[in-house]
C-alpha cells in the first residue's frame, strides 16, 4: 500500500497518489485512522470529511461516542465542502445538524451570561 511505501508520510503520500495513481482516498482514509487513534479527533474529522470510505453515519456515530462535538462540527462542516450539490437531501441534513449545535452552543453561552448577570446584579445589591 502507498502508506507503508511512504513509511507514514501522509502529506507525500497523498502528494505522490494524487498525481500518480487514484489511491488518495485510501492514503486520506489511513491518514483519518491515524489521527483518530492518536486522539487527535479535529485533525481526523477534517481528514475523514474528505473521504468516501467511512459512511457519513460511521464517522459522527466515531466521533460522538468520545464526546468529541467540536470535531463533529469540524467534520459537518468540512463535509459540506466536499459534498455534491445533487446530495440535497444530505446537505439539508448535515446544514440541519449544524445549525442545531450552533444554536445549541449559543443559547449555552447566553444561559452562561444571564448567570454571570444575575450574579453580578446580586453583588450590586447587597
Amino acid at each position: 500500500m502507498a502508506v507503508a511505501a511512504c513509511g507514514n508520510s501522509f502529506t507525500v503520500a497523498v502528494t505522490v497518489c494524487v498525481t500518480v495513481c487514484p489511491r488518495c482516498t485510501q492514503v486520506l482514509t489511513a491518514q483519518a485512522d491515524h489521527y483518530f487513534n492518536s486522539n487527535q479527533s479535529e485533525l481526523a474529522a477534517s481528514t475523514y470529511a474528505k473521504t468516501k470510505t467511512h459512511s457519513f453515519e460511521q464517522v459522527t456515530l466515531k466521533l460522538l461516542a468520545l464526546g468529541e462535538k467540536d470535531a463533529v462540527k469540524r467534520y459537518l462542516s468540512d463535509k459540506l465542502d466536499h459534498m455534491r450539490s445533487t446530495d440535497r437531501a444530505q446537505l439539508t441534513m448535515v446544514c440541519s445538524w449544524l445549525t442545531e449545535m450552533y444554536l445549541h452552543q449559543l443559547n449555552a453561552a447566553s444561559g452562561i451570561i444571564v448567570g454571570l448577570f444575575c450574579l453580578y446584579s446580586r453583588s450590586l445589591l447587597h
